[in-house]
């Protein structure tokens, strides 16, 4: 089955720290944290993590740039087509600009 793309917008990424005041507020906060903890246990990205990359990704960068060894170690065991991003340190993004 092919990965399906998700983008979730502000509104939906703070669902889970809204004020639950309602049966749609709190199935929805609980429906975001599902699609997140997904993502996490599909690729072993940290929600956060996979966040920034989706930021990088849906703005067109060619690098994504980080000192987070576990961001780095993840991102080695995935293909650059699935993540359409390339992640490196700051040390290979620096001989990038050479």
């Amino acid at each position: 089955m092919p990965m399906k793309v998700f983008y979730l917008d502000l509104c939906a990424l703070k669902r889970p720290f809204d004020r639950i005041e309602n049966d749609r507020s709190q199935l929805e906060a609980l429906a975001v944290a599902s699609v997140l903890e997904a993502f996490q246990q599909a690729l072993g990205f940290q929600p956060i993590d996979a966040l920034h990359l989706a930021s990088a990704i849906g703005a067109g960068c060619d690098l994504f740039v980080t000192c987070d060894d576990g961001i780095l170690r993840r991102a080695r065991r995935c293909s650059e087509d699935l993540l359409k991003v390339r992640v490196v340190d700051p040390l290979e993004a620096l001989s990038q600009l050479r």
